[in-house]
């Protein structure tokens, strides 16, 4: 299979020969780009983005486990939360919210063609790469 200049083959699954510019890895990138566009205001906006990008992204794309990892954390404070575990909740919901639009952000650049922050690269420039997915599974969670 030919690789052209400034463009790399999808991994295994999405068949023989199919290419695709770096800046849109895989055909529901524009679904990704629009999840994440509007900026999440409250937690509830965060949820619905995570949800959405984990209903989307399919295994062999190493933002869903990105994002799957993301979902656990942002859950277990929230029900730590619910639970009365953290003394200044309004402080924490903002945390989090705004912490959701760094990852958000830096991705929906990323899926226009802008360039992401350099901490959220590396995440972005190896979506392809399924050993993300096969470090997921060694993980002693679920």
């Amino acid at each position: 299979m030919a690789i052209l200049s400034g463009c790399r083959a999808l991994p295994r699954g999405f068949g023989p020969g199919t290419v695709y510019n770096t800046r849109a890895m895989f055909p529901y990138d524009a679904t990704l780009a629009a999840a994440v566009r509007t900026p999440a205001q409250f937690f509830a906006d965060v949820l619905r983005i995570i949800q959405t990008i984990a209903d989307t992204c399919i295994d062999g794309d190493g933002l869903k486990w990105f994002n799957w990892l993301y979902q656990q954390v942002t859950q277990a404070v929230a029900a730590r939360e619910a639970s009365g575990g953290f003394a200044d909740t309004t402080w924490l919901g903002e945390l989090d919210v705004r912490f959701a639009r760094l990852y958000f952000g830096a991705l929906e650049s990323e899926l226009s063609g802008q360039r992401a922050p350099g901490c959220w690269r590396a995440l972005f420039e190896r979506r392809g790469q399924t050993a993300a997915r096969s470090a997921q599974q060694r993980l002693p969670f679920e």
